[in-house]
Formats: C-alpha cells, structure tokens, sequence
C-alpha cells in the first residue's frame, strides 16, 4: 500500500515543470487530502476533520457554514469507521505455466538455459531422447546419462529424419574420435622414439639383425 501511494506521489511530483520537488510538495499534498475517494466515499480530509478541507480558491468564498458540534463530529467518524472497509489486493506473483501441446507426445526435447548466456547464445540444447515421463519431470538422456528436468523447461523437437543424431549420440561419437586421434598420435610418438633422425633430417633405418 506504501508503493502503490509513493508510484502516485512522484507522478504527481513530474507534473509540475519546478526543479525542485520540494518546491511543489504542498501542493500536491494538499491535492491528495482534497481528491474524493471512492473507496472511502470522501477525502483524507474529511475522515480526520469531519469537514473538506478549505482548497485556495475557496478563501475567499463567503457562505455560511453549518455548525458541527463535537457531538456530530464524533457521530460521523463513527459511521464513517462503521463503513471502511480495506481495498482488496491483488497478487501479481502467481503465473500460469506454459507447457506445450506436443510435449506428451514427443520423442525428443530441447532443454532450456537457465543459466546466464549471451545475447547470441541458443536459448536451449538439444534434442535429448526422453526415457520416461511423469507429472512433473520428465527423465532425459543428456550425453549418456538420464537427468531429471521439469516439464517447464523442455520444447518439443520435431525432427523428420528416421535416425537422428542427438546431442548424446554427437558427443559419443566426438569422444570416440578423439580418443582414435590419441591413440593414432601415441602410435606415432612411439614409432618416432624407435627411429634416429640425423641433424639434416635423414632418417636413419638400421639392418633388422641391429634392432633390439
């Protein structure tokens, strides 16, 4: 109730083209403790002094003023206390999850990046084949092993080859490869070690009877 009266108080603020703001603070208070009220049915004025509140235009305005007594005065902030009633609030914290139509139906899934990215960074990776689903969750595999990821998180894929390659089949295979070119490279480092190589680059091959 605080903020939603301090967002009202400096938009009151902006309106006026003085530099100062404190400048232009009585009047826009006086402005508010003046405005009716619908929720109230009368001014902040009126509930603390019984009476509106005199605005500037009105000094000069002669007219003879009921009398209130202290008796009518207290009569009427009963009735007006009688009546309040505190003004609903609204909870903007609740959103509606968004699932997609396909996702109980599909085979594979793109998982989202919760994680800080780039601005030219992929919102999400993938596709993963899905293992199982429940209410909640679905089980993924992700590069051979099977995670847990909330339903909130994952995108249909629809892919339309026969046998697609998914993300866990790439990173196999890229794994397989390297660990070929390390195999491939200590082969080599081997056979390097074994042979002589002169200072002009020759490389020097012994008699088969020579080699231990």
């Amino acid at each position: 109730m605080v903020e939603r009266f301090h967002r009202s108080l400096k938009a009151a603020i902006r309106c006026h083209e003085k530099k100062g703001w404190a400048e232009s603070l009585p009047s826009v208070l006086l402005g508010f403790r003046a405005v009716f009220r619908e929720d109230l049915n009368s001014t902040v004025a009126e509930l603390v002094y019984g009476s509106p509140i005199s605005l500037p235009g009105e000094f000069i305005y002669t007219k003879a003023s009921p009398i209130c007594t202290e008796y009518n005065l207290v009569e009427t902030l009963r009735d007006y206390m009688n009546n309040l009633r505190p003004v609903e609030t609204q909870n903007h914290g609740k959103r509606p999850t968004f699932i997609f139509q396909a996702l109980p139906s599909c085979s594979f899934v793109f998982v989202r990046r919760d994680a800080t990215r780039s601005s030219l960074e992929s919102p999400y990776e993938g596709p993963y084949r899905v293992i199982e689903r429940f209410k909640k969750y679905y089980s993924i595999d992700i590069r051979g092993k099977t995670k847990q990821i909330s339903i909130d998180r994952l995108k249909p894929a629809f892919i339309n080859i026969e046998n697609p390659e998914t993300d866990t089949q790439k990173y196999t295979k890229t794994n397989s490869n390297h660990s070929h070119t390390a195999i491939q490279n200590n082969q080599n480092s081997i056979l390097q070690n074994t042979q002589t190589i002169t200072k002009s680059g020759r490389v020097v091959r012994k008699t088969v009877r020579f080699q231990i």
